[in-house]
């Protein structure tokens, strides 16, 4: 927690808080076993120890966009247009769909990897499935809602903002140097990391890690759990600069829940 931040009606959680500021762990949250650790104030009326503050204060990682930025520039040279996938498949059959507009695949449509999708423009999955490690890359927002699945080793980059609403499903990494936004019944099997402000809210739940530079209007509230385990952690990590790999900036405060109600 980088920044300032109220926590409010978490479950039961166990694990370590850190916030680069004040901190208040209000009524109906807990975090039991652990501490929680800030340079600024700890208070509130919910159950919880206090570190004081942590020695040395983890610095913020800072993600390095340059892979990302690449692709978007070889993306940037096709000619204008959208490609949209309503309902069937689309198999990537691990290459590369470079695309100068926008990307839209909706109404059960299914993008089968391994490969890479690299939009200029947004990039918006409604009600769709995205199977086997694909890389879907943005340049503007991109958006998962009403149901969308993404699974088992895919990442999904803005190089502005996400946003995951209902019912939304990812195993992997979900990654944005700007700001993102997960609400309403959305389970998380991977990373998390926003480098702007984080929005955590109605019945979250995220098994892996969690970073960001600060939370929208400083809370999270609602139903949001958050389990801090390696075993959703990827293979490979992008590239960070500003941290040593010593020191994670995280949320760690968890509560475990069986994987079959993941």
């Amino acid at each position: 927690l980088n920044n300032s931040v109220d926590i409010n009606r978490l479950g039961s959680a166990s694990g370590d808080v850190f916030a680069n500021g004040d901190i208040y762990i209000n009524q109906m949250a807990r975090v039991v076993p652990g501490l929680v650790y800030a340079t600024g104030n700890i208070g509130g009326n919910g159950i919880y120890t206090p570190g004081g503050v942590p020695n040395p204060v983890p610095q913020f990682p800072v993600l390095d966009t340059s892979y990302y930025d690449q692709l978007l520039a070889v993306a940037s040279t096709y000619p204008p247009g959208d490609w949209t996938l309503t309902g069937g498949a689309y198999n990537l059959a691990g290459s590369t769909l470079y695309v100068n507009g926008k990307v839209t695949i909706k109404n059960t449509g299914q993008l089968i990897g391994p490969g890479r999708v690299v939009a200029t423009e947004e990039v918006e999955l409604k009600n769709a499935t995205v199977t086997q490690g694909v890389e879907i890359i943005a340049g503007g927002e991109l958006e998962a809602k009403n149901a969308a699945q993404i699974s088992e080793g895919s990442l999904l980059y803005s190089s502005s903002e996400i946003d995951l609403s209902n019912s939304v499903f990812v195993r992997g990494m979900v990654i944005s140097p700007g700001d993102i936004e997960i609400q309403n019944s959305v389970q998380i099997l991977g990373i998390v990391y926003a480098g702007g402000e984080l929005g955590l809210r109605n019945s979250v739940q995220i098994v892996g890690s969690v970073v960001a530079d600060e939370y929208k209007n400083g809370r999270i509230i609602n139903a949001v759990h958050i389990v801090h385990s390696y075993q959703y952690f990827p293979s490979s990590f992008p590239q960070f600069q500003g941290a040593s790999q010593e020191i994670r900036a995280e949320v760690t405060s968890y509560k475990e829940y069986p994987l079959s109600s993941l």
